[in-house]
């Protein structure tokens, strides 16, 4: 009683040989209004009206009327009126009748978000969706915030080691959010995403408390804030790093992830600082067993070797050698660069300009990335001696079939696992640049959203201020709108540009500085004129 029989402990139900009949009602229908023959279950459903009433649904809520319907409610004509309408039992829950007259309930109208352009929104039909979508969610709630779709959600952190997610605000707006905004009408899109530690507030029958979903932010910040910070020697040096590293207040409870937003860059820099100053080392394992800050420094506490503060130096794991092979180009690998130029001015209107800004020496070529297609439309226009020395990285999960590491090894492509470790990946790329040759990183880490350039990472920072190597950097401009993402067949003709601008030589800027400076002059040459 009180809530849907879930459809999957149904199907188990049956299964092993149990027919449960499910049947809807309130106790204002005295209390049945439809039920389940014997012999007739449609799992999902919750039977046929009862012979003693009516059932019909008028704008997608299910009312009912028959002898077995209240009169009222004693002494209360007002809330009587709002139910009882021409003798109709308004039952403010969702559904639908099939052809058979079986009904579905898919919610309560009283949950249901009405924008303020008259919009009527079901949130459950969007958390569903997003639960099917994804098996690292554990659970989903939408809500409405300043007149726009939120979510919270509640990752299955078990299902998220094992997967082996490193960022995972990142890894959901990429993988979840992104892909169901991009088949959701305008109206149903969700414009903010918010994760939590702990389950989603609910009442005693289970159902999400929606009305409170909108304050859990600031709720988290504080008890954040409230939460009693430990007393000993090493929890006060990780909580100082962390400070100087992330540039924001860090408390005890801090979720390393989903409260001070750390990324693979982090990570490794962090570990850096862990091994030096403690003498342990740290791998993504510990990581997701202790994801708090007082967690980790009471594991550190525990397992230290020693304490001596220690300044992570980017310089020093540059310089760490590492075991790799540059690969060599292909006989052939020009050839089918020119061959892809001429196929993609084809079916494209593409064009270049600034290629002459190229420097003889070893440089990093920083495009901004707007499709699946970006490396191709960078590289075919290098001439022959540039693009032989010039090299992409591709993650592992990409190149995962024998016939795509043969290509790869042919086609200057460096495979690397980057979710895993960032710190072998950036030091195979610093080895390539140490041996006097090209790399193309695309600093945004992913493809943009809507177009727009978005914030850089800074590893090309780092390597570029570290090695000394020139920055750069290239606006790719038209190959959003040509093939966005989650589009397969790009659109014909369409123009596309690539610029090459001048390139930044680092002298004593930061690393934000520059990662900053590089990314304000792609965006400058993106903009429209």
């Amino acid at each position: 009683g009180g809530a849907k029989l879930e459809e999957e402990t149904a199907f188990n139900l049956r299964v092993l040989g149990f027919e449960v009949l499910e049947g809807f009602g309130m106790t204002e229908a005295a209390p049945m209004i439809t039920f389940t023959r014997p012999g007739e279950v449609l799992i999902g459903s919750a039977g046929r009206p009862m012979s003693s009433n009516e059932v019909k649904v008028v704008d997608g809520e299910i009312v009912a009327r028959g002898r077995n319907i209240m009169k009222g409610y004693y002494n209360r004509p007002q809330e009587t009126a709002e139910v009882l309408q021409d003798g109709w039992l308004h039952t403010g829950d969702l559904g639908y009748l099939d052809d058979q007259q079986n009904i579905f309930i898919t919610g309560r109208k009283k949950e249901i978000i009405v924008l303020s352009n008259g919009k009527n929104i079901n949130p459950l039909e969007i958390e569903e969706k997003l639960l099917h979508a994804c098996a690292l969610i554990a659970e989903a709630g939408v809500y409405q915030k300043d007149d726009r779709l939120q979510v919270v959600i509640f990752p299955n952190f078990a299902k998220v080691r094992e997967a082996g997610v490193v960022n995972i605000e990142e890894y959901f707006r990429n993988r979840v959010i992104d892909p169901y905004n991009r088949n959701a009408a305008p109206y149903k899109k969700l414009t903010g995403i918010h994760l939590l530690q702990e389950e989603l507030p609910k009442t005693r029958l289970g159902k999400i408390k929606r009305f409170v979903l909108h304050t859990l932010k600031e709720e988290r910040n504080l008890q954040r804030q409230e939460s009693t910070a430990p007393d000993y020697e090493e929890y006060s040096l990780i909580r100082d790093f962390l400070m100087q590293q992330t540039r924001r207040n860090v408390y005890a409870s801090d979720h390393l992830e989903l409260d001070l937003g750390f990324d693979s860059l982090d990570r490794v820099s962090f570990q850096t600082f862990l091994s030096s100053t403690f003498g342990i080392e740290v791998n993504e394992q510990t990581f997701s067993l202790h994801p708090t800050v007082e967690l980790l420094a009471a594991y550190v506490r525990e397992k230290k070797q020693r304490v001596t503060l220690s300044v992570v130096e980017w310089s020093e794991i540059i310089r760490e050698q590492v075991e790799m092979t540059i690969p060599r180009s292909w006989l052939l690998h020009n050839g089918v660069k020119n061959l892809s130029r001429r196929l993609l001015q084809l079916y494209f209107r593409l064009n270049a300009r600034g290629q002459e800004m190229l420097p003889d020496g070893p440089c990093i070529i920083a495009p901004n990335h707007q499709s699946v297609l970006d490396g191709l439309f960078v590289a075919s226009f290098l001439n022959n001696r540039i693009n032989r020395n010039t090299y992409f990285f591709a993650k592992e999960k990409h190149i995962n079939k024998g016939w795509l590491r043969f290509l790869a090894r042919r086609h200057n492509i460096i495979v690397v696992d980057i979710d895993r470790d960032l710190k072998q990946a950036i030091q195979k790329i610093s080895a390539i640049l140490k041996s006097g040759k090209n790399i193309i990183i695309f600093p945004e880490g992913t493809r943009s959203r809507d177009g727009t350039v978005g914030p850089f990472k800074k590893t090309f920072a780092i390597l570029s201020r570290e090695l000394g190597v020139p920055i750069v950097p290239v606006a790719i401009k038209g190959a959003y709108a040509a093939l966005p993402s989650g589009r397969h067949l790009p659109k014909l003709l369409h123009p596309v540009e690539v610029e090459f601008m001048p390139p930044f030589y680092p002298h004593h800027e930061g690393y934000e500085e520059i990662c900053e400076t590089v990314r304000q002059q792609v965006v400058n040459a993106v903009a429209p004129a």
